[in-house]
């Protein structure tokens, strides 16, 4: 089977990526078409290991008519049996197109954000898919209430790696607690860094904090950690690939 994947904006590094190269590496019964309209550094291509039956492009035009002729020219080419949008305005091209050309694949959405806190879904959206994947019971129950049918809707969660798992010791008695953070960095939305950061001012027992990640509110992040005094506190140990 040939299945397409029409991405959102992708910063490069985030969870989004490693979700697409654990699915492309891993499922090999099938043929995968990675189109990507906008994209930051593309980092997270050293995870693909794939070697044969896939193919990834990215369009680096800036304007949203040229990204979508980039997306209609690759799908013409491809001629996939299922298109995966991973936004609502990818789902709504990929419509576009098969009505133009009065091609027969299917649409399904798949999401990775909650549809209530974003703007990757809009409610009118939804219909131009046939099926939705959801990686959470909350994305399944948002679904249904915006009007989507419970029998047209998958929950799949995210697909994670249960190879050479670590066991994490149990903490020192009288050790300092130790948090961790492992994501974007963005204040608010559905990171919420800002509460994350004003909960451990509230603590009155010794702390640290490791936040591996980074993202665009990274230099706020790191003003709102010296307003409450807990810099000291904080290791800020950027993006890496394998924390």
């Amino acid at each position: 089977m040939k299945i397409t994947l029409i991405t959102q904006y992708l910063e490069g590094h985030g969870g989004t990526e490693r979700v697409i190269s654990n699915l492309v590496n891993e499922d090999l019964k099938n043929e995968y078409q990675v189109l990507i309209p906008k994209s930051g550094k593309p980092e997270w291509l050293q995870w693909i290991t794939r070697t044969t039956g896939y193919q990834l492009k990215i369009c680096h035009a800036q304007d949203t008519q040229a990204q979508k002729e980039f997306i209609e020219k690759n799908v013409l080419a491809a001629e996939p049996d299922i298109v995966l949008g991973l936004e609502g305005r990818a789902c709504v091209t990929a419509y576009q197109i098969r009505k133009k050309y009065d091609l027969h694949y299917k649409i399904v959405s798949w999401g990775h954000t909650s549809i209530a806190e974003s703007n990757i879904f809009a409610r009118q959206e939804l219909a131009f898919s046939e099926y939705h994947l959801a990686i959470s019971t909350g994305i399944k129950k948002q679904l249904i209430k915006l009007g989507v049918p419970a029998q047209k809707i998958f929950l799949i969660y995210n697909p994670i790696c249960t190879v050479n798992k670590k066991t994490i010791s149990t903490p020192k008695a009288n050790a300092p607690f130790h948090a961790i953070f492992i994501g974007r960095i963005l204040l608010d939305d559905q990171k919420n860094v800002r509460m994350l950061l004003e909960s451990m001012a509230q603590l009155n027992i010794p702390w640290k904090l490791d936040i591996f990640g980074k993202g665009a509110d990274l230099p706020k992040a790191k003003t709102l950690a010296n307003d409450l005094h807990i810099s000291q506190n904080i290791n800020w140990q950027g993006w890496m690939p394998n924390p």
